[in-house]
């Protein structure tokens, strides 16, 4: 880099870095503004111009030397710059300045010189100045890193007095024994046992803002002294003790539980600081306090005098001695100890045995058979022994301690033991992972709330029929793995749901277009394109996803798991594991059988047939019987697809669920070929699904006779199809309006199937509305290629008021009671609250419908914007809360049903689990498991549901201040106004073949 480039660079040094001995140059071009410019005008030669530019060079390069040395921390007291030796630097290059600059120019050389070095100096001061204050710095910081992590034992008292008695006291010679200052604190003890007498007036969102911080510091605290953290919990507490806003968060069990931490230590002085603290905070010691001061007595030996003073201010502040022994939950040492203090100051005290704990069981009569100990019981037994249990436990324990596993976290896999029954809102699941019971909106926490105020035996049946459910044992079904894997490995099977690689994605066109192409082709073709990215995209995604699941199966193979569960908001259960579980496709449910298996016994055999012959969908509409003898007509055919599932006739590729299907066959080949069908233990699970539950649910609540009819809760020769009964009823409103002329009717002539109205039937007792079904009707006239599409719009608007019609002619109860709820969670939400509920059995329920509250974050460049719809302060949605609660009542109830069947069965030692309205168990057992989904699905329905919903509303939602209020006043109307019920029979649900089938 020249002179010249380095002086344009460094603008304000230009004067510096021009050469020392050549001021005249500076005359000769007038300016220092033209040495820098563009152009240069000398009248020098080319050679003196050469010369020149090197020495300049060499005056540069030795000033840099000069900075390098300085920076790099040389240790040459004094830096000068140094004159060139022009005599020697032409053997360098060749070049010397002019004698005249060189001879007449020696003060100005000096004075230059004089001024780098004095710069150079003063930088040099600068910096060393600099690294002093640097390090003082850096060693504070040490020192109070250092004292920070020394852990404090002495308190730091906010009370003068006694932070002055506490300092002379420590400091007094010869010092007073602990055991005196203890039974002086005690005796100045306040007599109250924390402060809310003196802040009672707290507002109670205050209240609520700091309960989880206290909760948090206490569980750190309990946690400290648990793993022997003692000294660190007694750090915690001193440094939150010793200021004054801090110390408001403290509370007694806080400063009690490091005491017990100490008096089982034996440390006598450190206890004694606590309760300095204590006194210092104005909290009186309570009972539990009174017993770790004794227990440290106790193991420390003390004499009887000093006992006695503590046991003497215990009875005056009303605290009974017999109380240690049965009100205090005391583990054996503790209680050796505290007894062996008692007995110093009381030789014949006699402590009295505390009370079995009041066995609280939920009194719901729904429940009270599940708790009823005066009736026989067979609960299933663990088909492990005990070691092999312990060994499971190690494992999973193992995986759930380890720093990385091989899925995405451990609540992702299946547990490899079986899972902790849940006791709590709080505990179960995974051992030591913590699973919410409820899930929810990540952030929000009305759920967990509803929960933790609900009184615990109120949730006794959820806990109990969610531990049952994780309780099945499950192994992979090794035989339909190999042939998934087989496939998979060969690009792929999509019309078996097995994903092709995205190598085998369409490609697009390769040819080029010719610059002539119009518009539409270009984006005709970039249509395309888009269209190859978005499948090849969605090929990869689906692959990958298998690739894991297959993975987990195969990982699994040889192993027995299980599926811990929990619940969403509605009290619908699903299993914790997310990736691999028996509430996945066709291919994931082919994939599970139970680890535990059961002898078929005389009719297990026909239950295998006609589960089967349910899955391929052939005959949904004939008769158990016509089943059974449809499998043995093809019985070849299903013998065929077990030993030859890929080279044979493949009639199981032609099922509406193809691998379940294929897994029913070689478990019929297996039972069939043994020697003893009967005998053969068959691990299979065999489904009995619900016949459009929801609607069974709606027909059951209003006791609506013709719709409980139409979903088989009436007794019948065949299983009826409420599809095709509505489909019929819009085929009857269609030739009534073709007849009058109506145009779209005459087009849907013969067009009206049960395939156009199902999804629309199947989705209105869920909440769909006329806009959502008619967007379903339209797919379904779109996929008819004979089917007029200029007609698509107009026939679907057109049929979704027809089958809306239909439904109401139908199902007149359910209607009712749609409208009633729809109008009750409407006027609710115009209160400002959300919509809440508590389900048969005893679990709160709330929707999380509300307002979103967005965040705005403005950048340079762009802006951010992030929604949160679960935020509890934001008003809540009218429109969602009016929509979602009819149908999430619903599911509630169809969740009660399952649960009250899983618990029974249970009982009954059967092995149970479910998909929502889908009944599983083994085909010995299905017989019993059908008998008691009917018992309970009448003894759920007898209660008075709807009248306990309307009582539990008005006193949530329409009584306390704003009761006067007009929308309440509306409200309550709406609520008190129950729809009348119809005149069906419970009863008749006994005996009905295809309510459950």
């Amino acid at each position: 880099m020249s002179a010249l480039r380095w002086g344009r660079g460094a603008a304000g040094f230009g004067w510096a870095l021009w050469p020392a001995g050549r001021p005249s140059l500076l005359a000769e071009e007038g300016a220092l503004g033209g040495v820098w410019g563009c152009r240069r005008s000398s009248s020098a030669s080319p050679c003196e111009q050469d010369r020149r530019r090197d020495w300049g060079h060499a005056e540069l390069l030795e000033v840099l030397e000069a900075r390098v040395r300085q920076l790099q921390g040389d240790n040459v007291s004094e830096v000068t710059a140094k004159l060139v030796d022009v005599a020697r630097f032409p053997k360098a290059g060749g070049s010397q300045p002019p004698r005249k600059a060189q001879a007449g120019n020696e003060s100005a050389n000096l004075r230059l010189s004089g001024r780098w070095a004095q710069k150079l100096d003063k930088e040099k001061l600068e910096m060393q100045k600099r690294k002093q204050q640097l390090e003082a710095k850096l060693q504070q910081r040490a020192e109070r890193r250092v004292r920070k992590q020394q852990l404090r034992v002495e308190p730091q008292l906010l009370s003068g007095h006694l932070a002055d008695r506490l300092q002379c006291w420590e400091h007094s010679t010869p010092r007073s024994p602990w055991k005196e200052q203890l039974a002086q604190l005690l005796q100045e003890a306040p007599r109250r046992l924390s402060r809310e007498e003196e802040h009672g007036l707290v507002d109670r969102a205050s209240r609520l803002r700091c309960e989880g911080q206290q909760q948090k510091l206490l569980a750190f605290l309990e946690c400290c002294v648990l793993v022997d953290q003692l000294p660190l919990a007694h750090h915690v507490l001193v440094m939150q003790h010793s200021k004054s806003r801090q110390q408001r968060m403290l509370t007694l069990p806080m400063y009690n539980i490091v005491l017990l931490g100490w008096a089982r230590k034996g440390s006598f002085k450190e206890l004694v600081y606590v309760f300095f603290m204590m006194r210092d905070a104005g909290l009186a010691p309570d009972l539990l306090s009174y017993a770790a001061a004794l227990q440290c007595m106790g193991r420390l030996n003390q004499d009887a005098s000093t006992i006695k003073r503590c046991l003497k201010q215990m009875a005056q502040d009303g605290l009974q001695l017999q109380d240690f022994f049965t009100s205090l939950p005391l583990c054996k040492e503790d209680r050796a100890a505290l007894l062996r203090a008692v007995h110093k100051a009381e030789p014949t005290f006699i402590p009295l045995q505390p009370p079995l704990p009041s066995c609280q069981v939920n009194t719901s009569p729904l429940l009270r058979e599940i708790y009823d100990k005066n009736h026989p019981v067979s609960y299933p037994r663990q088909h492990l022994p005990l070691k092999t249990l312990k060994d499971l436990f190690q494992q999973q324990l193992s995986v759930e301690m380890a720093t990385t596993v091989t899925v995405d976290s451990v609540e992702k896999a299946p547990l490899l033991c079986p899972p902790l029954p849940w006791t709590s809102p709080h505990s179960g699941a995974f051992l030591l992972s913590p699973t919410k019971l409820m899930r929810s909106v990540e952030g929000t926490t009305q759920h967990q709330r509803l929960l933790e105020s609900c009184p615990p035996t109120e949730l006794h049946g959820a806990l109990d029929a969610l531990t049952q459910l994780g309780n099945c044992a499950w192994r992979v079904n090794g035989r339909v793995l190999d042939l998934v894997l087989t496939l998979f490995n060969a690009k792929g099977c999509p019309q078996l749901g097995v994903p092709a690689p995205a190598s085998e994605a369409p490609r697009p066109p390769q040819c080029r277009l010719p610059t002539s192409a119009s518009p539409e082709r270009k984006a005709e073709l970039r249509r395309e394109l888009a269209r190859c990215l978005k499948v090849a995209r969605e090929m990869h995604s689906l692959r990958t996803d298998a690739l894991y699941r297959l993975s987990l199966a195969q990982h699994l193979r040889h192993r027995i798991f299980w599926l811990p569960h929990n619940m969403d908001f509605r009290g619908r259960t699903y299993p914790c594991p997310p990736h691999f579980n028996h509430l996945g496709s066709d291919l994931a449910r082919a994939l599970l059988e139970f680890a535990q298996g059961r002898p078929l016994g005389p009719h297990g055999l026909d239950w295998l047939k006609i589960h089967l012959v349910n899955l391929t969908g052939l005959k949904k509409r004939e008769s158990l019987q016509a089943r059974l003898a449809f499998a043995d007509e093809v019985m070849k055919d299903i013998l065929d697809s077990a030993d030859q599932p890929m080279m044979g006739r493949k009639w199981w590729m032609e099922a509406d669920e193809p691998w379940q299907a294929l897994a029913c066959c070689m478990e019929i080949a297996q039972a069939v070929r043994a020697p003893n069908p009967a005998a053969y233990v068959s691990h299979f699970p065999v489904h009995q699904d619900g016949s459009c539950n929801g609607l069974q649910h709606y027909a059951a609540l209003g006791r609506d006779s013709v719709g409980a009819a139409s979903v088989n809760l009436v007794p019948s020769d065949v299983p009826q199809d409420v599809y095709s009964s509505v489909a019929a009823q819009v085929e009857v409103f269609r030739k009534q309006d073709a007849e009058r002329g109506v145009q779209v009717a005459q087009v849907l002539e013969g067009f009206i199937s049960r395939k156009v109205v199902k999804q629309t039937v199947m989705t209105v007792v869920y909440g769909v509305t006329r806009y959502g079904g008619r967007l379903q009707i339209e797919k379904r006239l779109r996929e008819l290629s004979s089917f007029p599409q200029e007609f698509v719009w107009q026939a679907s608007h057109y049929l979704v008021r027809q089958v809306f019609n239909s439904l109401q002619e139908m199902f007149s109860g359910t209607r009712a009671i749609q409208r009633w709820l729809a109008e009750s969670a409407r006027l609710i939400a115009r209160t400002g609250l959300a919509v809440e509920w508590v389900t048969p059995l005893g679990i709160p329920i709330i929707q999380p419908y509300h307002h979103d509250s967005k965040v705005s974050i403005n950048g340079g460049i762009q802006s951010l914007t992030f929604s949160n719809n679960g935020d509890t302060s934001q008003k809540p949605n009218t429109l969602k809360q009016k929509n979602g609660f009819p149908p999430n009542f619903i599911h509630s109830l169809d969740s009660s049903h399952m649960m009250l069947t899983a618990l029974h069965c249970y009982r009954k030692g059967l092995t149970f689990v479910s998909v929502h309205d889908c009944f599983w168990t083994h085909a010995a057992d299905v017989p019993i498991m059908n008998q008691v989904c009917r018992e309970q699905f009448i003894r759920l329905h007898s209660q008075p549901i709807l009248h306990d919903l309307s009582r539990f509303l008005v006193e949530r939602f329409c009584s306390g201040p704003k009761s006067t209020n007009v929308r309440v006043t509306r409200l309550l109307d709406m609520l008190l106004s129950v729809p009348k019920t119809g005149t069906f029979n419970l009863e008749q649900v006994k005996h009905s073949t295809y309510f459950f089938s």
